[in-house]
């Protein structure tokens, strides 16, 4: 008894380490999936914005803690890189507004990311107006984001530039330029297969033109579909209609033996 308790004690310890071994490695390939594409667009992001994808996820981790959606960080970040190009060459609105705050284009453009944020928003809240800072804010992060980022304090960035350092939230630049690389290369064995499905679809297409046409013209020999529907409810119903004939023939026959058992039972009582 022991030795058959241990066995399926076993058995069941077998199963669940397999079932374990299984659930861990789909969420492990879940996490490197998610991670791959994550890490892949905060550093092409980071790529377009002219900084590093630590400095982007401290900035996406601010915005987060902002309470400021990842479409509107991403927005206001390309409009202020934008617009401070402009600024530096002495056109758009946003070079006024750069006088305003006491900041020079240039200066700004030299901070990363993230320090571009918090000497704009601090310059902000220090030399601008409540009632003007909206409209300030708008040259420099465009309309629709620019009530939002301007919120993001300086004090949240660096909070945020903590946690992401803690964690090790981010890649490095090393690490970010693998991630890309191996998402180019997945990318183009999708292509290959995207490749290869079209060329079977153009082996298999005049063969399935061909079976296609058959059964279409077998269709309009036929009547066409209504023929063959009735047709088909009238074999069904005839069908139907013999099985429960003959079903009803066999209950005769079945009750005609029944009364010549029970004439036959009758006879024999009356002979003895």
């Amino acid at each position: 008894d022991l030795q058959n308790k241990l066995k399926s004690s076993g058995a069941a310890v077998a199963k669940w380490g397999a079932g374990a071994a299984v659930a861990a490695a789909a969420a492990t390939a879940a996490m490197v999936k998610a991670g791959l594409a994550s890490a892949d667009a905060q550093a092409k992001l980071a790529a377009q914005l002219n900084t590093t994808s630590q400095d982007m996820a401290v900035m996406q981790r601010s915005a987060d803690m902002a309470g400021v959606s990842q479409e509107k960080l991403a927005g206001a970040s390309r409009a202020l890189t934008n617009r401070l190009s402009q600024a530096a060459i002495g056109t758009g609105a946003a070079a006024a507004s750069l006088d305003k705050l006491g900041l020079s284009a240039e200066y700004v453009q030299s901070l990363p990311l993230s320090e571009r944020f918090a000497a704009v928003n601090k310059a902000l809240s220090e030399n601008v107006a409540a009632n003007e800072r909206a409209a300030i804010a708008a040259t420099l992060y465009g309309d629709e984001a620019a009530l939002a980022v301007s919120k993001i304090s300086p004090d949240t960035i660096r909070t945020a530039s903590d946690q992401v350092r803690l964690l090790n939230a981010a890649l490095s630049e090393v690490d970010a330029a693998q991630v890309e690389s191996a998402n180019d290369a997945i990318s183009a064995i999708g292509l290959a297969t995207e490749g290869l499905s079209k060329q079977l679809a153009a082996e298999f297409a005049p063969a399935l033109e061909g079976i296609a046409t058959g059964i279409t013209d077998a269709i309009g020999e036929m009547g066409g579909f209504g023929k063959i529907t009735e047709s088909v409810f009238k074999y069904t119903v005839e069908g139907a209609g013999f099985l429960a004939n003959a079903w009803r023939g066999v209950q005769i026959v079945v009750d005609g033996l029944k009364v010549a058992y029970h004439g036959l039972q009758a006879a024999s009582l009356a002979v003895y």
